[in-house]
């Protein structure tokens, strides 16, 4: 078999490995908020026949979404399983592309190979990458102009460089955060031997296409880049949130690498010492990874899953310690892939199996449907999507850390509902779960009659990456207290600063 038979093999194997195991676990719901609202996005698009944006402003996201759908809809009549495969199959081919990216930058088949494995079943990827989310496409993409790029410096064709800004530009409208990859393909562009470039001007000559491709995202996205910066604020002016926020990124590292992990990390520094050839790869790896893992650390909004574009670097560093004992004992080396990839299947396998056996906000939606008349409405915050989604009922907010006047209105708002004989429900965590002092729970209490209805097992999709958030949900049913006048309503507000607790 000749080399490009074997590349295409290994390819091949890389992806049928990846969408084999993704398929297996597919979720058995769209698991998080944002997937409900690109199903939404989905059906808009085709009924409008204009493309409707999902969660942050991602057209690119949902115009694949859509394709995706109306090829498969023949086929397969549930918009959920669509939305969930095709995420797996862009995580799928995106283990593909990275291997031809990596074997690239370092001339390493067996290098390349490993790289692509680890990223591909790593605890953070793969419970991402079973139902439907932006993570996927946008690695794809990503890794793909990472490959381009790769490309255009070793030919130096125009036709490359095009084809290189068309591909990173229509990342950014997959998932914003894709911006960052900017920096370490400028990195690339001075490390990478490149034939057609002298080193004293292949700065200017190959980070043009990455300016052109970021220039063209804020012409195109400025309302939605304005938005993004004011929600996720860095946090630099509280030095015990800062060490927080830092302490629960170095816990999603530890969920990254694992106990055997940080060992080979270690043993990756060692390699670098001892072997030259290691050096400028793990230098690059060491730039790639910093900026980022500071930046989104520092911010409170951030989620494990925000920590995907520095997972490469972290993947290929271990990659390169495991080379190392590789050419010292191979049988070692083999040991330590089959017991780091044990530890990942370990910590990741309980949550995505559970996923695809029972998705418990789908199952809950369900449960409140079966337990509520139509036409009701149910109070409910963030969930709200999943019993619009799958229950078809009205749901209606209850103000976190609200103020007097936000209370009172919000108090008008259900009596106004009830007094003109609509059913209300509420959630369990509207009434436990919005503040540690339960004031939703006093205040409903207080003015309304609350009837326990049931409960069924639920799972909090936020912050969900590495454990499995399951609570049992109750649902009680909110009926008006005719001893009560609604000129007599009081209630109780919780504030976030200092903690205190008011009745008013």
């Amino acid at each position: 078999m000749n080399a490009k038979k074997k590349i295409a093999l290994t390819l091949l194997i890389l992806i049928i490995i990846s969408f084999s195991i993704r398929i297996a676990f597919i979720s058995d719901c769209l698991f998080h908020h944002d997937s409900i609202e690109l199903s939404r996005a989905v059906m808009k698009t085709i009924e409008t026949k204009s493309i409707h944006p999902a969660v942050g402003g991602k057209y690119g996201f949902v115009l694949i979404n859509t394709l995706s759908y109306l090829l498969f809809r023949n086929i397969i009549s549930d918009i959920d399983y669509i939305l969930n495969l095709t995420t797996i199959i862009f995580a799928s081919l995106s283990i593909g592309i990275l291997y031809l990216f990596i074997k690239k930058l370092t001339s390493n088949n067996r290098l390349a190979i490993l790289t692509s494995i680890l990223f591909s079943l790593n605890p953070l990827f793969l419970s991402v990458t079973v139902y439907a989310k932006s993570h996927a496409l946008a690695f794809f993409f990503a890794i793909l102009s990472a490959y381009c790029l790769l490309k255009y410096i070793e030919t130096g064709k125009l036709s490359d460089k095009i084809i290189f800004i068309i591909i990173f530009a229509y990342s950014f409208s997959i998932r914003n955060t894709n911006l960052y990859y900017a920096f370490p393909f400028l990195v690339l562009t001075l490390l990478f031997k490149a034939k057609h470039f002298k080193l004293k001007n292949r700065l200017i000559n190959l980070s043009l296409p990455i300016a052109i491709s970021i220039i063209l995202y804020f012409i195109l996205n400025t309302s939605f880049v304005i938005y993004e910066a004011s929600a996720n604020k860095i946090i630099l002016n509280d030095l015990g949130q800062m060490i927080l926020l830092f302490y629960f990124s170095i816990e999603y590292l530890y969920s990254m690498l694992t106990i055997l992990g940080i060992f080979i990390l270690v043993l990756t520094i060692y390699a670098v010492i001892k072997v030259k050839k290691y050096r400028h790869i793990l230098l690059f790896s060491l730039i790639w990874f910093l900026p980022y893992y500071l930046i989104i650390s520092l911010i409170p909004t951030s989620s494990a899953r925000f920590f995907i574009p520095i997972l490469l670097p972290l993947m290929l560093s271990l990659s390169i310690g495991i080379e190392y004992v590789y050419s010292k004992n191979k049988a070692l080396s083999i040991i330590l892939v089959i017991f780091l990839l044990m530890l990942f299947a370990i910590k990741v396998t309980p949550i995505i199996s559970f996923r695809h056996n029972y998705c418990a906000p789908k199952e809950f939606a369900l449960f409140a449907k079966n337990m509520t008349e139509e036409g009701s409405y149910i109070i409910s915050n963030d969930e709200g999507s999943f019993i619009n989604y799958y229950a078809n009922r009205k749901t209606i907010g209850y103000p976190k850390f609200a103020d007097k006047t936000q209370l009172s209105n919000t108090l008008k708002r259900y009596y106004s509902l009830l007094k003109n004989n609509k059913t209300l429900y509420a959630t369990g965590k509207i009434l436990f779960m919005i503040d540690s002092d339960n004031s939703s729970y006093k205040t409903l209490n207080q003015n309304f009659i609350l009837e326990y209805k049931g409960s069924a097992l639920n799972e909090d999709y936020h912050h969900a990456e590495f454990s499995l958030k399951k609570r049992n949900e109750s649902l009680y049913q909110i009926k008006l207290n005719p001893g009560i006048p609604f000129e007599e309503f009081r209630v109780f507000y919780y504030i976030e600063d200092t903690g205190a607790h008011k009745k008013i």
